[in-house]
């Protein structure tokens, strides 16, 4: 994470928003927390209601924000919320509708059946 994120991250935390950051496929988004209508937006919400820090974002539609996340690799550092995670599970799951508790961070886009699930461990 460059420095100028890092001297960011405690003014992003007084405003309510995150940083998400994943250089191994090219993610630099804040985060947000919200539901579906901030992910129709185009945003990276960490989703209301759903286990652990658990962030959804579009693949193919409305800005296409996670569509890079098909290239994520286990092993590969995500950080957000000031932590770093490592990449441990990728999984296709067959419906939209999420398996529940996988891990501490969970990223999740659409895929044309179902969804992927990127689960993360601390680092």
């Amino acid at each position: 994470m460059t420095r100028l994120r890092w001297l960011l991250l405690p003014l992003l935390a007084l405003t309510g928003c995150a940083w998400l950051d994943y250089p191994a496929v090219g993610i630099h988004r804040p985060v947000i927390t919200g539901g579906q209508a901030q992910v129709d937006q185009g945003q990276v919400v960490d989703y209301d209601g759903l286990p652990g820090i658990w962030l959804a974002a579009h693949r193919s539609s409305h800005g296409s924000t996670f569509a890079s996340l098909v290239d994520a690799e286990v092993g590969d550092e995500v950080c957000v919320y000031g932590s770093c995670y490592r990449v441990t599970q990728i999984i296709r799951w067959p419906s939209r509708t999420p398996p529940g508790y996988l891990g501490p961070l969970v990223l999740q886009t659409s895929l044309p059946t179902g969804v992927l699930l990127v689960v993360c461990e601390p680092v």
